[in-house]
């Protein structure tokens, strides 16, 4: 089993807050992490796995649903060995991604290890996705297999889910008061005020530097103005053929002088979609202020939507059927 801790968390294994490096080399050699040392031959593996990922019926497998310290249910589907108690337990997710049918499940718990294949809150919803509120998934889910008596855990992270359980880590690593707070996403969270208990092992495979640097790597620096996307500069277009560009199957061609003007337009281009999302940001943090401040809560005896106050027949949600005509007043 390789383990690796990725480099850009900036921590050193010097540092008071770094995960011991030590304890993990010991982990990769230790019998109770490797599972049974006369483990089948992977082929065989491959040969339970049908085209449609279906695994042998004998594996027992538990649905399994969660909450996390800030009140929000997730859902995975706990795998064990069909034969013995498993006394290590893998954990898989992604940002948005469905693990609860991973490929190298099947070949784990044939190894003699349970697998938590878990998914986040965000499940197939790019739109909402904050990563750090992940991270409380992935602690509730850490929690749940302690709780169950195992007596390792493992982070399995494949693509992005590499990058996220690298995120994760580092911060159950770090000591409050040094964790992040006021998201710019979310300025009501602070990772200091939760429990994210430490995996023993990090397991990264086929996976990228986070979700940020692959879209910045991969957005489209042509564009000139966000509010009129046709709107292009012809000498940072990859497709135009003065630039280089050539039909396939032809081989498309770019100068160094080019790739470099295209990468730093990339990420002015990044800094600017970040500049307008902060505006975004402050502009709700305003309104939300505004709305505290004139006491706009039910909890504070006014209606939550106070122009309804003047429409008392729409108060509930009993809104006029099509061709009726409403109550006086602002419209809705």
């Amino acid at each position: 089993m390789h383990c690796e801790w990725p480099p850009c968390n900036g921590l050193k294994s010097g540092d008071a807050s770094a995960p011991n490096i030590r304890l993990l080399r010991e982990l990769e050699h230790n019998p109770l992490i490797r599972g049974p040392q006369k483990e089948e031959p992977v082929q065989q593996t491959i040969q339970r796995v049908d085209a449609t990922g279906a695994m042998d019926p004998a594996i027992p497998r538990e649905f399994v649903t969660i909450r996390a310290a800030d009140g929000v249910e997730t859902w995975g589907i706990l795998y064990t060995p069909a034969q013995g108690r498993a006394r290590v337990a893998v954990q898989i997710m992604h940002q948005r991604g469905d693990m609860s049918r991973h490929y190298i499940v099947p070949g784990l718990v044939r190894a003699g290890y349970a697998v938590y294949a878990s998914n986040s809150r965000y499940l197939n919803n790019d739109r909402d996705c904050l990563h750090e509120r992940i991270l409380l998934d992935i602690a509730a889910g850490q929690r749940m297999l302690r709780e169950r008596g195992y007596e390792a855990t493992v982070l399995f992270g494949n693509s992005g889910g590499g990058s996220l359980f690298a995120f994760y880590q580092s911060q159950a690593a770090t000591r409050s008061p040094d964790r992040l707070r006021e998201i710019p996403g979310d300025w009501n969270l602070d990772l200091n005020q939760y429990d994210l208990p430490e995996a023993d092992v990090y397991i990264s495979v086929a996976s990228h530097r986070g979700q940020g640097l692959l879209m910045q790597g991969l957005i489209d620096p042509a564009v000139v103005d966000e509010h009129a996307p046709l709107l292009t500069d012809r000498s940072l277009d990859m497709f135009n053929p003065d630039n280089g560009y050539q039909p396939v199957p032809l081989p498309s061609q770019y100068s160094a002088e080019f790739l470099a003007r295209y990468r730093e337009a990339q990420r002015a281009r990044v800094a600017r979609l970040d500049a307008l999302a902060r505006t975004h940001v402050d502009r709700q943090r305003g309104a939300q202020a505004a709305e505290r401040a004139n006491n706009f809560s039910a909890s504070g005896g006014r209606t939550a939507q106070p122009a309804q106050e003047r429409c008392a027949g729409w108060a509930h949600g009993d809104l006029p059927h099509a061709g009726e005509p409403g109550p006086p007043g602002p419209k809705h």
